[in-house]
């Protein structure tokens, strides 16, 4: 018998109807898994939450400006959030890092100063990073999370606070008629991948900009407004 098998046994013969916990269960299958063991335990769990600004708001992506990033950043160090809130709940650590804020914090915050630059660029002009910022930034994550499990953490969960960031992170170049052929390939290997339950794999910019439009398809298939335009 599996672990897997074994964890969905152990679920079960517990005093309820099979799955009545729902995504409880789910969870702590999930868990078990992870922790190859029956009997996973979650020890002093800690949230991350990483902050930075992006560049492309210069172009008014955000209803909000730059320097609410700066300004929720000192929200979370005086326990005013949402996050703040979940982690007291549930006896989570919460610890902040600056990877590339602009702003200069006060001396003496609560948060670990890791700032690779006073934000990224506007990537719609330049390259939002060079490859020695995007070093830096995995380094300050590396460093966070060694130092976690170093104090005897084994559950980390991620945040990030930056205004913009989703905007900047679904973005879109239309290809030239050139690159359809191109983009329709990846898009196609893209959903097979979903399709059969597989890790997508996708390269360079016609696999990027493939991934957000399969993306976009596979949205439109589970609202039932799909139709075949290609």
């Amino acid at each position: 018998m599996t672990l897997k098998e074994q964890l969905k046994r152990k679920t079960d013969n517990k005093t309820k109807p099979h799955g009545s916990l729902g995504l409880l269960e789910e969870i702590a299958l999930q868990i078990g898994l992870i922790q190859n063991t029956l009997n996973p335990e979650i020890i002093k769990p800690a949230m991350l939450v990483f902050a930075a600004d992006h560049g492309l708001t210069d172009e008014g992506i955000s209803p909000y400006p730059k320097d609410v990033t700066w300004q929720m950043v000192m929200n979370f160090c005086n326990g005013g959030a949402a996050i703040n809130v979940f982690c007291k709940q549930n006896s989570i650590s919460l610890k902040v890092i600056d990877v590339g804020v602009d702003f200069d914090f006060p001396a003496g915050s609560p948060i670990q100063h890791s700032k690779v630059a006073r934000g990224s660029h506007n990537m719609r002009k330049e390259p939002a990073m060079s490859v020695e910022e995007c070093r830096k930034a995995m380094n300050a994550g590396e460093k966070a999370v060694s130092e976690k499990a170093e104090q005897g953490c084994n559950t980390i969960g991620f945040g990030e606070m930056g205004i913009g960031d989703k905007k900047k992170a679904i973005v879109y170049e239309q290809p030239e008629q050139k690159e359809i052929n191109a983009l329709k390939y990846e898009q196609q290997l893209f959903i097979n991948a979903i399709v059969n339950d597989e890790t997508p794999i996708v390269s360079g910019k016609d696999g990027l900009r493939a991934l957000i439009v399969a993306d976009m398809i596979i949205k439109k298939i589970h609202e039932s407004k799909f139709e075949d335009n290609f």
